[in-house]
């Protein structure tokens, strides 16, 4: 992927994203779905897939060609040699581009304001921050446990990735 197709890719990375916030609320209200954690899971999607796309390129271009070749010499079907060859090679990146694209869903809080007005569909930030009201008092407790709860499935997520990515890692896969 090169010239305009990764600019175009970048791009949507780059533009902050309240940018696309009125054009993803107007589709997605034209769709009926507002009010849902579909237009959130949407959002996430197009916000990540072009960081996903931008950040894999470098290690599908960094793979070593040998080691492919070798692997169709040997009667390796195509299937075979991404399964066996190329994975295997690009889990560290999987693993780490897996683990930011998370982090950034799970700390989103502007989607969540503006597609979802149910309290029953909040996502966990904005459930913190209804929880600090003017209305009353803040209970400062319900906030710090909160969050403190909130931190479980990310550390057992990283915890879980971070076992692949240590694992996956690919050294001395071509001998020259």
């Amino acid at each position: 992927m090169k010239g305009p197709m990764l600019f175009w890719v970048l791009l949507i990375r780059i533009l902050p994203p309240i940018s696309l916030a009125l054009p993803l609320y107007i589709m997605m209200t034209s769709l009926g779905i507002i009010n849902t954690m579909t237009p959130i899971v949407l959002a996430h999607i197009l916000i990540n897939v072009p960081f996903i796309i931008w950040f894999l390129l470098s290690f599908f271009q960094k793979l070593p060609v040998e080691v492919e070749e070798s692997a169709m010499v040997d009667g390796a079907s195509e299937w075979q040699m991404f399964t066996k060859i190329v994975l295997p090679q690009v889990l560290p990146g999987l693993t780490a581009v897996g683990i930011l694209s998370f982090m950034t869903s799970w700390n989103e809080y502007l989607y969540g304001v503006i597609f979802v007005q149910d309290p029953q569909n909040f996502t966990i930030p904005l459930l913190l921050s209804t929880m600090n009201s003017e209305q009353e008092l803040t209970q400062w407790g319900m906030v710090a446990s909160g969050g403190v709860i909130s931190l479980i499935p990310v550390l057992f997520f990283v915890i879980f990735a971070q076992n692949f990515l240590i694992s996956g890692l690919s050294s001395g896969a071509v001998k020259e």
